[in-house]
């Protein structure tokens, strides 16, 4: 009976040491894949989402992150698989490398421009422009336009500098905003209008055609000028500065060390970008994007590592910081004073005739036209006559009083 008992015995810690043998195996194959996904969450956070984006390592990731289940899946974007801040290695968006975040190598892009000018001004520039002064504006906003027309965008004060302005606008819902913007470009002739939708999210799309027009339309340019239309510009100031700094390739006011807005966070969340879209917890140094100045040869770089359809949506930090860092641009940091913020204890008189680029000055009830002629005073030129209001920004008035009636 003893003997037998023994044998039992026997028979357990032979199955319990084999439990154990299968328990081993369990967690080494857990360890090699834990090491496996840690690995990869250190390459995309350090390296970036080239890696990632690289065939090659698609082709030899044996996890499948980064691969596409179906190459029409999501309009040809794949699928995409919610990350986290704790887990961005383990889940990755799985994605083509021709999809954004579009920080991978110009040669697996699609880099046929996309998009179709609706209105086009080719002839524009002429062999004797140094500055293309590019303003990106939204398709309502004629009376902005206009009054820039008059002051710093005007061609009888632009051409002292060598300067020519355009105004880069996208498609409307509004037909009687298609309208203005059809009269505008048969007067002014200083208008190009793309064939995608006018929005916040497609201010990047925006930035893309600048930099594609000028490259295919304004050539002999040396600096790409981009601003938006409620920033004052002094183009005798951006002209001294560029003489004085021409070996400069973005000139602007320098943000560094931003934390990345994430969807759900509190922070204004038409600024937030998914981990799956851009993992790092930091933007890289980029430009306060009201306005900034890039010179040709960066903005040949900047468009050919841009991605045609699915850039990322903040357009300042996507051209002038993630795109342009790899670049290693030599970069010219406009001071507070010259790139100058107004605020409630600005005092008006002190707004400046100085500085390059001035912000919220609508807000606070500041005169551009007064600015601009004391700019005017100071460089000993001759305003050009004051007249009647332009007939076109009166009927544009007129129309909208007529239909609030």
């Amino acid at each position: 009976m003893r003997g037998a008992t023994g044998v039992m015995w026997m028979n357990y810690l032979s199955k319990f040491r084999g439990l154990k043998l299968l328990l081993v195996l369990v967690l080494l194959t857990a360890w090699y894949l834990d090491l496996h996904n840690v690995t990869l969450g250190f390459l995309v956070q350090v390296v970036g989402p080239r890696v990632l984006d690289d065939p090659r390592f698609v082709r030899n990731n044996s996890l499948g992150v980064g691969a596409s289940t179906s190459p029409t899946e999501g309009g040809g974007g794949g699928k995409r698989v919610q990350g986290s801040k704790s887990g961005r290695g383990k889940k990755m968006m799985e994605r083509r490398p021709d999809v954004f975040p579009s920080s991978a190598p110009p040669s697996s892009h699609h880099h046929e421009f996309p998009y179709r000018y609706l209105i086009n001004e080719p002839d524009l520039c002429g062999r004797d422009t140094t500055i293309i002064n590019t303003i990106v504006s939204s398709a309502g906003n004629m009376e902005s336009r206009i009054k820039i027309r008059k002051m710093w965008g005007a061609p009888q004060y632009t051409s002292l500098v060598r300067m020519k302005t355009v105004f880069v606008v996208a498609t409307t819902s509004s037909a009687q905003h298609q309208r203005d913007i059809l009269h505008e470009s048969h007067r002014y002739h200083d208008m190009i209008q793309l064939d995608f939708v006018d929005s916040y999210s497609n201010l990047t799309l925006k930035t893309l055609s600048l930099l594609h027009w000028q490259q295919h339309f304004c050539k002999t340019a040396k600096w790409i000028l981009k601003s938006d239309d409620d920033i004052f510009v002094n183009p005798f100031i951006v002209s001294d500065f560029l003489r004085q700094h021409s070996a400069s390739e973005l000139v602007c006011k320098v943000i560094g060390g931003s934390i990345v807005c994430r969807p759900g966070k509190r922070c204004r969340q038409k600024w937030a970008v998914s981990w799956q879209d851009y993992p790092p917890e930091r933007y890289p140094h980029y430009c306060q994007g009201g306005a900034y100045v890039v010179s040709a040869s960066m903005a040949r770089h900047l468009y050919a590592a841009a991605n045609m359809t699915h850039p990322v949506e903040v357009e300042d930090v996507y051209f002038t910081g993630i795109l342009a860092t790899p670049f290693q641009p030599k970069i010219s940091s406009l001071s507070q004073r010259m790139f100058l913020k107004i605020t409630p204890k600005s005092r008006k008189h002190y707004v400046g005739i100085d500085a390059m680029f001035i912000m919220n000055l609508e807000r606070y009830n500041i005169s551009a036209s007064s600015i601009w002629k004391r700019i005017l005073n100071g460089r000993n030129i001759t305003p050009l006559s004051e007249g009647s209001r332009d007939p076109q920004l009166t009927a544009h008035n007129s129309s909208r009083v007529e239909s609030k009636t």
